[in-house]
């Protein structure tokens, strides 16, 4: 338990010294964070105009089809390895049509048809109220292997709808929504949080959010960050839900999508330098969700900004791994160094502002814009009455030593050839 409490002190010390000066530097009008770690929600953050409004999840959506569907397939209402065209008369069955493939290719993006329809509803917001009548060029198989697709998952949301009898939001509030006590979730509308972007060192306000129709299955949902975050806390942390094995269908079959990166059902499987994980995001409308996953440590960050410039998968990535250094490596929590966080606070020279975060005999030193403040900056570590960079994003500058000093009323920093003044 000691060890638990230490980790989330040192956690907590890098995340309030970092985001809000993130927030502030990137000019985020509004950002929310929570993290539990082992069943407990251990922190809560709201930065910005604190915004309470309804969020689109966006993509994040996927999750919840996808989720419905292994509902409905364990309890023998349909087969993934059914023929999408048992279901909708409407799509061509030929070889090489989205009518021949099955359900489940298209909930792991292996179905090889079109990301979207081919009109500019996300540029204009006239979203189609029907599929019928798409034409057979978007419904064929471009690609084989990967290719995300909305186009497929909203597809799925009209076989749900074939399979119940309902509407697709009727069927997913009735059977995952309702069961698991997710009440804020509802179908995005135009009373819910506005996104901007960052155009020309300019906040405008990005168009929209607005109902998607017939694309709901694929992004059309909003939530709290409270609900979001208990999602994420139930996926993590039980082995079955509503009938379906977690382990088995919802965390076991991944494909190679881009890079070295693994795509599953609605989720990321992220193989990170101190921990592997699984991340489920998404952007729409200016605002940005995603949600960090490891059931082997029961770690869970839930992560919403309304700014189009942000890279939320990114930031839960460096907040992942900032708790899987200190989870697998204790010494950087242990041992403390008198006074070291009295040089806490932001740095200036001449190549812009830096960050100081004193945590047990460690001081790191990182830019208030990057997204994991430990792997992008430095580490210094103080011994024998001298400060010494032992870890660095450039190796060049790995055991030299950084020097505090006075220079009359000015707190000052010396690294190298470069000072910095202390400004708050």
């Amino acid at each position: 338990m000691a060890n638990d409490e230490r980790t989330i002190e040192f956690v907590r010390r890098i995340i309030e010294a970092w985001l809000p000066r993130k927030v502030k530097y990137e000019r985020i009008p509004d950002f929310s964070i929570k993290a539990s770690y082992k069943g407990k929600q251990v922190f809560e953050y709201y930065f910005g105009k604190k915004d309470k409004r309804l969020f689109p999840i966006a993509s994040v959506t996927k999750l919840f089809t996808s989720l419905l569907l292994l509902k409905m397939s364990a309890e023998g209402r349909m087969s993934l390895n059914d023929k999408v065209g048992k279901y909708l008369k409407w799509v061509p069955k030929r070889k090489r049509y989205v009518g021949n493939a099955t359900i489940k290719s298209l909930m792991l993006h292996r179905a090889g048809i079109a990301r979207d329809m081919y009109r500019p509803y996300l540029s204009n917001l006239d979203f189609p109220n029907k599929l019928k009548g798409i034409s057979n060029d978007e419904l064929k198989k471009q690609v084989k292997g990967f290719k995300y697709s909305n186009l497929g998952y909203a597809i799925l949301g009209e076989i749900i709808e074939k399979i119940s009898g309902k509407s697709y939001f009727e069927c997913l509030k009735a059977e995952i929504l309702e069961p698991l006590g997710l009440n804020s979730i509802r179908l995005v509308s135009d009373k819910d949080a506005t996104g901007f972007n960052l155009i020309d060192n300019n906040l405008v306000k990005e168009i929209g959010p607005t109902k998607v129709d017939a694309i709901t299955s694929a992004f059309g949902l909003v939530s709290s960050i409270d609900d979001l975050h208990k999602f994420f806390g139930i996926l993590c942390g039980e082995k079955k839900i509503l009938g379906v094995n977690l382990a088995t269908d919802v965390f076991k079959e991944f494909y190679l999508a881009e890079g070295d990166d693994k795509y599953g059902l609605g989720l990321w499987k992220i193989t990170g330098d101190n921990g592997d994980f699984h991340l489920s995001d998404g952007r729409l409308f200016g605002n940005q969700v995603a949600g960090g996953i490891d059931r082997k440590n029961r770690l869970v960050i839930t992560a919403r900004a309304n700014m189009r410039t942000v890279n939320i998968f990114a930031i839960v990535f460096g907040i992942m791994d900032v708790f899987h250094r200190v989870i697998n490596y204790p010494e950087y929590h242990f041992g403390r160094a008198k006074n070291i966080a009295n040089h806490d606070g932001v740095y200036r020279s001449v190549f812009g502002d830096s960050v100081l975060c004193g945590c047990g005999n460690k001081i790191f030193i990182f830019e208030p814009e990057v997204n994991d403040p430990l792997r992008d900056g430095m580490h210094v570590t103080f011994s024998r009455d001298e400060y010494r960079i032992t870890s660095a994003s450039r190796s060049s500058q790995v055991e030299e030593l950084i020097d505090f000093y006075k220079d009359g009323r000015k707190e000052m920093l010396r690294i190298g050839a470069v000072e910095y003044e202390k400004i708050r």
